[in-house]
C-alpha cells in the first residue's frame, strides 16, 4: 500500500440515467513525487461488512496535486444500497 495519498469529499449519488451507484470525490497526492499513473482500490462498507467495489486509475498525478474522480459501480443499485453505506475507503495500490 502506498502512503501520501488522501481522499476527501466522497459522495454517493444515483446514476443520471439509471439506478446504479456513482461514487465521486477527490484524491490528493501529498508526496513530492510525480507519477505517470496510480491505481486505487475502492472499498465500500455496507453495515460494517467490507465490500470491494472497484478500481480507478489516475494518470499524470503530480506531487501536491488534487484530482477529482467519478466511478460508476455497475454491480450496485443505488436504491438498494444507499441506506446501508456506513463508510468508504480508498487505497493506493500501485504507482509508476
Amino acid at each position: 500500500m502506498l502512503k501520501h495519498f488522501h481522499y476527501s469529499n466522497v459522495t454517493f449519488k444515483k446514476q443520471a440515467n439509471g439506478d446504479r451507484l456513482v461514487i465521486n470525490g477527490e484524491i490528493t497526492n501529498a508526496s513530492l513525487q510525480n507519477y505517470q499513473a496510480v491505481l486505487f482500490r475502492i472499498f465500500l462498507y455496507l453495515k460494517k461488512r467490507p465490500l470491494y467495489i472497484a478500481s480507478i486509475t489516475i494518470n499524470g498525478f503530480n506531487g501536491g496535486q488534487t484530482r477529482g474522480f467519478e466511478q460508476l459501480i455497475e454491480d450496485l443499485e443505488y436504491s438498494k444500497v444507499i441506506g446501508s453505506i456506513v463508510g468508504c475507503e480508498i487505497v493506493a495500490e500501485t504507482a509508476y
